[in-house]
């Protein structure tokens, strides 16, 4: 097996106007809150991540919590990533949060995690606490066995537009330019 057959493949898309009241009542979902930060790397092509992940069927309290160290790397096409996620311990995790050796601000998000005509998508809401004339942010993603795949984009979505590839919608540039920068366009 190859790293390109371990590759991570993802398409993002900008959401336009999302409120949860539009949701459809017939597509079942699953949301999440996410804490990530993004941990100093010496390689400027590794992302590296810890991430306390709390889900919760559609309401508090949490069903289930994870916490998960991840490093990527960029393998050629946007879009296109090796991955290797672990689980950490949540005394881990706040060692990590407490002892900064991140980069930037931490991430806050929600997730919604849904099946859309045979793909699963992960809608992720962003919010910058302190800094509420930044958001809310709002990112489709959705997981491919190839790049080449046909997507149906959920209509109830209003996509503006796909922005795989483009650094200003990573979740790292976020976490390092979004408070000082504002969001990208």
């Amino acid at each position: 097996m190859t790293t390109e057959d371990l590759a991570e493949r993802e398409r993002k898309f900008l959401i336009r106007d999302y409120t949860d009241e539009g949701w459809p009542e017939t597509i079942p979902y699953v949301d999440s809150i996410i804490t990530q930060i993004y941990l100093k790397s010496h390689a400027s092509s590794e992302r590296v991540r810890a991430r306390f992940w709390g889900e919760h069927l559609p309401d508090p309290p949490f069903s289930k919590v994870r916490y998960t160290h991840t490093i990527k790397h960029a393998l050629g096409p946007p879009g296109v990533n090796d991955e290797i996620e672990y689980e950490i311990t949540e005394t881990q995790f706040k060692s990590f949060e407490e002892h900064r050796p991140w980069v930037g601000t931490v991430l806050w998000k929600r997730r919604r995690v849904f099946d859309w005509h045979g793909h699963t998508f992960e809608l992720d809401i962003f919010f910058f606490t302190g800094h509420d004339h930044l958001g809310p942010l709002v990112l489709l993603e959705v997981e491919l066995d190839d790049m080449g795949e046909q997507v149906d984009l959920p209509p109830f979505l209003d996509i503006e537009k796909e922005v795989t590839g483009d650094k200003k919608f990573s979740n790292k540039w976020l976490a390092k330019h979004v408070v000082k920068k504002g969001l990208p366009t």
